[in-house]
């Protein structure tokens, strides 16, 4: 029998993986079921807060990557699929503010603090939304409830310039 010829040249050695940045690797922290093989999302034995936990992890991993539009269709499914999930809005609430969407923006943020209200980050998100639709003074007071809760948050601080 006879066999094909063999390339003479050699294979290109597979591109060495980047180090995940410091905001992957919070992410993978934050949802480590985010870098494993995953069952379908139609998997019955998952809650809905599970497959919208998961949808969450992959539209945070499209965020970091700068996929705004992928995001965006994944938080808006993970919040069709669990409509109490305080990530989903959230994350809804940070791709309109990239949108410069302000009124979406305020709207999910709002919704967010709702949910969580004890979650610094979410005040400073909704701070984010106020002032972009020009309401400064409801920006500085998000600011400051954040710095309540958390008084080393970072966000907050920078934001009201301390």
């Amino acid at each position: 029998p006879s066999q094909a010829p063999r390339s003479q040249t050699p294979a290109a050695p597979e591109p060495a993986a980047p180090e995940p940045t410091a905001a992957e690797r919070q992410v993978t922290e934050a949802a480590p079921e985010a870098a494993e093989p995953r069952p379908s999302e139609s998997d019955e034995s998952l809650s809905p807060r599970e497959r919208s936990d998961r949808l969450v992890a992959d539209a945070l991993a499209a965020e970091q990557q700068g996929r705004w539009e992928v995001a965006r269709a994944l938080y808006e499914e993970a919040f069709e699929v669990e409509p109490l999930n305080p990530h989903a809005v959230a994350g809804l609430a940070r791709e309109r503010l990239t949108a410069g969407d302000a009124e979406g923006a305020l709207a999910h943020a709002e919704r967010a603090v709702q949910l969580r209200r004890r979650r610094a980050a979410y005040r400073v998100l909704l701070g984010d939304a106020r002032r972009m639709g020009g309401d400064v003074g409801g920006a500085r007071r998000a600011y400051e409830r954040a710095l309540e809760l958390d008084p080393e948050d970072r966000d907050a601080r920078q934001r009201l310039g301390r």
